[in-house]
């Protein structure tokens, strides 16, 4: 984890970014009091690669039973 001040890291944001990509959590302060972060949104992890996602990808990794949309017996009473 890396802190800097908002004032130096408006100096050096591409520098901070590339260290956001590799995994580095980077702490923005305002007079020693952290104010803000920045980190990698998810979909990146290191420079220049990305997953995408696709149409049909989770095909056949969920299947429903055939009562899937039977009463169940814990609300029997409500009914």
């Amino acid at each position: 984890m890396t802190q800097i001040s908002i004032k130096d890291a408006a100096e050096q944001l591409d520098q901070l970014v590339r260290l956001a990509l590799q995994g580095e959590e980077i702490i923005l302060t305002e007079g020693d009091k952290p104010t803000a972060r920045i980190v990698c949104m998810p979909s990146h992890t290191i420079i220049g690669t990305r997953k995408r996602r696709h149409a049909g990808s989770a095909t056949g990794t969920l299947s429903l039973t055939s009562d899937f949309d039977a009463p169940l017996e814990d609300f029997a009473e409500y009914i």
